[in-house]
Order: structure tokens, then C-alpha cells, then sequence
């Protein structure tokens, strides 16, 4: 699987086919069948002008390139829709990630509001192709789109084949390049959690929007300690992280969690310190999978997020690039990997010599050290999206691997 750099970049991975298809309703939403067309209404709809999602039914027609067909299949019903050709100027994305293709764009209705429309399409088993739609507002910012999306991916678990311990659902993120650091500052140099604290981590299917208003669905983790509490959206190891100074200072990021065979009941905190309402996690999650100690990567991974604010005290920290090749030497290096005397997917001499984007890594658990040779020196999260190795994330943002 190659990286894909840009705005909107998807990877899906696969599960197994456990019983035949069916588009379940959505509890409290409006479903209305027609010619095999669902359609989903929402159970408000004052304040959600524009929104829609659809699941079309399947097309008997075996393509070879599955993108040229879904660009077309969106021009067919944008038109049929009502709607405008894909603005000029505008974003639009078209990606092919293994089996899932999607493609967004910004168009206008009748009245020349702007919305943004995501179509999404893949391969079932017997060659037949199975998409839907999600249409909104450019500016809307409700919660229905995770319901969409959770949907859509419950739908992908029936419809498509499993790789063992692998996340049922889709993430995208949006890129940034950049490759600078800077230290949270409730690090606690490996006072903080220790293994016999962590349940483990766990990777959740949620949903944002990206530049230009278009819709990205998002995996972030949540470290579930072994006491019924749990951290969300870790970024730096969880060893360093000062337990009391982030309860005081981030309490929304603290909350319990309970699991019931399938079922992963979360109760999020809040600002106030205020307890939420139980949120029950049916599907849509799984377990990440931990770095076994001094474990060596030998591979080249493409970034497909970077940036963000930690909300520790307000400080940013970014360790992301376009690329980040390990070796199992124990080096790490930002640099391109293009040329150099020594390549083969474990990066050029020169790139590891870089004193501000190189330098070696040492992997435990859920944390990754980084070693720059300049002498800054950073521990962050680090999970495996599967034992396959192909994805990893550090913080909240993940990186492909790169073939």
C-alpha cells in the first residue's frame, strides 16, 4: 500500500463477511426506500438544511479503475440532484485506498448555497459495487455526520472481507508537513503511567471536516487504565504523562470507560469536571496493538496527519513529515530517502546524519522515543493500528506504510 499525501487520505481495512448484507435503520432517523435507494433523514431537521445521506444500490458493472467510475457516478447524481458540476477553484478530493475510493467536492444547490458532498464507493465480494452519499452545508457542524459515518461502516463490516485483529472502519485526516517539536509540557520523564495502568488503547471511528469544509473521518485513540478511568487522545507516551497536573488542567480529556463483551461503554468528562452521559460504543473501535520493547521497524511510512494543539498549557507539538523511515539499526530519519548510498527502503546515509530531521528511535509499548542529533529528545504515544505493522500511530496521527 503506497502513502497518499494530501488533503483527504483514507486507508480501509478489511473484515469478514459474517452474514449476507442489509442496510440497517438508523434508531430515530427516517429511512425511506425507493428503486433500492435509501435514504436517511434526521429525526430534527430544522437547522440542517442540505443534509443527506444516501446509500445507493448495488451496480452489477466490474470496473477496472473504480475512481474514473465514481467520479462519474457523482457528476450523474449531482446533476440528477439538482445540484451544480464541482465548483472550479474549489477542493475536491479522489482517493483509492485498497478497496475504498471516495471523492469530495464543493457544489452549489438551486439557490447557489454551497455544500459539500462526499461520495464513496467499493468492490463487494461477488464484483458488484456498493456507494452512498453524504451531502450538508458547507459550514454545518452537527453531529450527524458521525452517525453517517458509523452507519456506512457497519455496512462495510457486512459487505467486505477481514484481516484478523484489524479496525472495521475507515479513518482519513488532513496533512500538514511539518517537521518541527516542541515538548508538552506535562511530561514527567517516565513517572507517569506504567504498564500495569493501561487496559490498553483503543482506536474509535469519528468524524470531522477537513480543508474546505469536506467531510474526514478520524481514528483517534483513548488509553483505558486499568481502574475504569480513561485518557483521551494521547499525544505524548503515556509513561511521561503528569496524571495529576492533566486531571486538574484538561479534566475533559478524563473519563471512565466499561466494557460488556462487545459493547464499550465511554463516559467523557468535561471542562467543568462535570460527568457526561454514558456514549455506548457498539462497533466502530478496536484494540491497538502495542510496540513489543526494542522492537525495530525497517520500512519506509508515508504521514498522513501532522499538527494540532495539544491543549496541555496551550503548547503545540507536531512531529509529522511527508515521510519517516526506520531501519533496524535503531535510526529514524525525515529526509527523503530519494538517493544517498544506502537506500532499499531504510533511507540514505546522509538523510540519517541530518541533525534537525534524524536521528534513532527506541520503541516500548505505547511509547516511542525519538533521538534527534541535534540533541532534542521526545517521547510521544505510539500504537500499531494492527500485527500487521502497516500503520502506526504516534499521538493521534498515523502513518502507511510505504510499498
Amino acid at each position: 500500500m503506497k502513502p497518499y499525501l494530501s488533503l483527504l487520505i483514507f486507508f480501509l481495512f478489511t473484515i469478514k463477511l459474517s452474514a449476507q448484507s442489509s442496510i440497517a435503520p438508523i434508531p430515530g432517523w427516517k429511512m425511506d426506500l425507493s428503486n433500492g435507494r435509501y435514504r436517511f433523514t434526521p429525526p430534527d431537521a430544522i437547522g440542517t438544511y442540505g443534509f443527506k445521506y444516501e446509500i445507493f444500490p448495488p451496480v452489477n458493472n466490474k470496473v477496472s479503475d473504480l475512481t474514473e467510475w465514481l467520479k462519474m457516478a457523482t457528476l450523474q447524481d449531482l446533476r440528477a440532484s439538482g445540484y451544480s458540476d464541482p465548483i472550479p477553484g474549489e477542493p475536491r478530493e479522489a482517493k483509492d485506498i485498497q478497496t475504498l475510493t471516495t471523492y469530495s467536492v464543493i457544489v452549489q444547490d438551486a439557490s447557489k448555497k454551497k455544500l459539500a458532498a462526499m461520495y464513496f464507493a467499493y468492490s463487494r465480494p461477488d464484483h458488484s459495487i456498493r456507494y452512498g452519499k453524504v451531502v450538508r452545508l458547507r459550514e454545518y457542524s452537527g453531529n450527524y455526520i458521525n452517525v453517517a459515518a458509523t452507519h456506512f461502516v457497519a455496512l462495510l463490516k457486512q459487505e467486505t472481507a477481514e484481516t484478523p485483529n484489524s479496525p472495521n472502519t475507515t479513518a482519513a485526516v488532513s496533512l500538514q508537513q511539518n517537521t518541527s517539536v516542541s515538548e508538552p509540557l506535562q511530561q514527567t520523564k517516565g513517572k507517569g503511567l506504567s504498564s500495569a495502568d493501561i487496559r490498553g488503547i483503543v482506536l474509535h471511528s469519528e468524524s470531522s471536516y477537513g480543508v474546505g469544509g469536506m467531510l474526514i473521518f478520524i481514528y483517534k485513540p483513548y488509553i483505558l487504565l486499568s481502574d475504569g478511568s480513561l485518557y483521551e487522545h494521547p499525544e505524548i507516551s503515556p509513561n511521561d504523562l503528569n496524571v495529576t497536573q492533566s486531571r486538574q488542567s484538561e479534566p475533559e480529556k478524563w473519563g471512565t470507560w466499561k466494557l460488556n463483551g462487545k459493547t464499550l461503554t465511554i463516559v467523557h468528562g468535561s471542562k467543568s469536571g462535570a460527568i457526561g452521559k454514558p456514549n455506548e460504543w457498539t462497533g466502530g473501535w478496536t484494540w491497538a496493538t502495542p510496540a513489543k520493547k526494542n522492537e525495530k521497524l525497517t520500512a519506509t511510512y508515508g504521514s498522513i496527519s501532522g499538527g494540532g494543539n495539544t491543549s496541555i498549557g496551550g503548547g503545540s507539538i507536531t512531529v509529522s513529515s511527508k515521510y519517516i523511515t526506520f531501519n533496524n539499526k535503531g535510526q529514524f530519519t525525515y529526509e527523503s530517502v530519494g538517493g544517498g548510498s544506502y537506500n532499499d527502503n531504510t533511507g540514505g546515509v546522509s538523510a540519517y546524519s541530518s541533525k534537525n530531521a534524524a536521528g534513532t528511535y527506541l520503541l516500548d509499548g505505547y511509547s516511542i522515543e525519538l533521538r534527534f542529533n541535534n540533541g532534542k529528545i521526545i517521547r510521544q504515544c505510539f500504537y500499531f493500528y494492527s500485527d500487521d505493522h502497516e500503520v502506526f500511530g504516534i499521538g493521534n496521527h498515523p502513518y502507511t506504510i510505504s510499498k
